[in-house]
């Protein structure tokens, strides 16, 4: 019975190690890029703020935004100024991807990051 015991115990600690180990925890220090044609959308992400920098290769344009972020993991709700009018623009992060919707003006489009 107590080598049972024993066991189920080793199990258990395990696996709660092995799923805190795949669990992001912060935001802080990372960056996630979304590549597109012609394009790509970068977001960086410091302790409460975030940096957005948007790089158009065609038109050779690039513009950079400022805001602020909430993470509640998996869940993130960057609040961006400038051309974003101050929206909030929720996502979610499952695993080494972030799927956020975008959302400037009236207009909005989901976009997918990569961790980088």
């Amino acid at each position: 019975m107590k080598k049972i015991f024993l066991i189920l115990a080793v199990i258990t600690i395990f696996c709660s190690c092995e799923n805190k180990d795949n669990e992001l925890t912060s935001l802080a220090g990372t960056t996630w890029i979304s590549d597109e044609d012609g394009g790509s959308i970068e977001l960086r992400f410091g302790t409460s703020h975030v940096v957005l920098n948007f790089f158009d290769y065609l038109n050779d344009y690039e513009f950079e935004a400022e805001g602020t972020y909430t993470f509640d993991p998996p869940k993130v709700t960057v609040f961006m100024q400038g051309v974003f009018l101050g929206k909030s623009s929720p996502g979610i992060i499952k695993g080494d991807i972030l799927s956020i919707e975008l959302l400037a003006g009236d207009l909005g489009f989901l976009a997918e990051f990569k961790k980088q």
